[in-house]
């Protein structure tokens, strides 16, 4: 799967980020993604319905939902040393956090702003590790 940087800054906050957040940042392997229809086997509210192999567990459980959960985020934050700033002046219109990465042997900097922590922590990841 081939992502542009427009797909990736214009993805929604939800599960299939999550999935990529896990596989592509976070080292999860065999990414699984279960049929919605028995979703509600694994969770009332479907979050949990994605799962994979954890490095860290040494097992498939689902992954967590980085996208949405800044405790989630913070992992990723940790990982690639993203800096996270709120945004009240100078930001796009309903953008109120700003993620910014950067790689300092090359200083290509990543910045991406968006409505939650989270969601801006998630883009400005798979932008940095897919060098986009």
């Amino acid at each position: 799967m081939t992502l542009t940087r427009e797909e990736i800054q214009g993805m929604k906050p939800g599960r299939e980020m999550d999935a990529l957040i896990a596989e592509k940042v976070l080292g999860w392997t065999d990414i699984r993604r279960v049929n919605p229809a028995v979703i509600h086997s694994f969770s009332a509210d479907g979050n949990h319905a994605n799962f994979g192999f954890s490095p860290v567990l040494y097992k498939h459980v689902p992954f967590p939902l980085y996208s949405t959960d800044i405790s989630a985020a913070w992992e990723v934050v940790e990982k690639l040393r993203i800096a996270v700033t709120p945004q009240s002046i100078g930001a796009p219109e309903e953008l109120s956090y700003m993620a910014e990465y950067e790689n300092a042997p090359y200083v290509e900097l990543k910045r991406v702003f968006a409505k939650t922590a989270p969601e801006a922590i998630c883009k400005c990841a798979l932008l940095a590790v897919l060098n986009l």
